[in-house]
Formats: C-alpha cells, sequence, structure tokens
C-alpha cells in the first residue's frame, strides 16, 4: 500500500490518458484502491498534444513508488518536456535513476536529443 494525503491506496496512477483509465479500471475491477495524480482531461491525450514533447502521463507497478509517483506528477503539473526533466537532479544510487533511463529513451524515440544537455545524456560512473 502506497500511502499519500493520508490515506492508504494500492496504485498511485499519473495521467488520465487511455493507458491510465485503463489502469484504473482494472485496479477497480480487482477491488484496489487507486489514486489517481494529475487526472487532467480523460481520454487519449497523446492525440490533443502530437509531438510537444511534454510528458502527460505514466504507468508503473512496483512496491515503494511513491515518490516516483510524486516526481512524476510534478513534472506533469509542471508541463515539463522531456529534457527539462532530464534537468532534474537524480542522485545515486536510487530508484529514480531508472526513470531517467526511460526519460533518455524518449528523448530519442521522440528525436530531442539535440535538446538535451550533454550532461543529462552522459551514463554516470556505476549505473
Amino acid at each position: 500500500q502506497i500511502r499519500m494525503d493520508g490515506s492508504a491506496v494500492d496504485v498511485a496512477i499519473v495521467g488520465a490518458g487511455t493507458a491510465g483509465l485503463n489502469a484504473r479500471r482494472e485496479v477497480d475491477k480487482r477491488g484496489g484502491r487507486p489514486l489517481l495524480i494529475e487526472s487532467g482531461p480523460y481520454g487519449t491525450t497523446c492525440a490533443r498534444e502530437v509531438c510537444s514533447g511534454h510528458l502527460l502521463g505514466a504507468e508503473m507497478f512496483a512496491p515503494g513508488m511513491e515518490h516516483m509517483a510524486q516526481l512524476l506528477a510534478w513534472v506533469v503539473r509542471q508541463r515539463m518536456t522531456v529534457p527539462q526533466a532530464l534537468m532534474m537532479p537524480f542522485y545515486h544510487p536510487v530508484l529514480e535513476e531508472g526513470l531517467r533511463t526511460a526519460l533518455r529513451d524518449l528523448a530519442a524515440k521522440l528525436k530531442v536529443l539535440d535538446q538535451c544537455r550533454p550532461e543529462d545524456l552522459v551514463e554516470s560512473a556505476g549505473q
């Protein structure tokens, strides 16, 4: 269980695009307690913001992910682009380093690597 805002939830879902809404339905079907963070306009957000480079939501499933959910909710709330999210500090060794790897991969797929600072794309020692 995740404790956020004083209440226990089983799953934190960031964003209410198609994937987020599907995740919430699955949790509801199983009797879980979902927390939808940064719900925004419901439905397929990607269709409305094609190629904006903004991180619109995320899916994750793992124990102890409340910090990651909070970090992703902050990125979505601030309407950060992928290169902007990569500029945030990531400390070593922490679970959030996996988010940095995912953001690097996303930057490559969105073809926005040229908008990233070189130091945000370099692998640190021990990674």
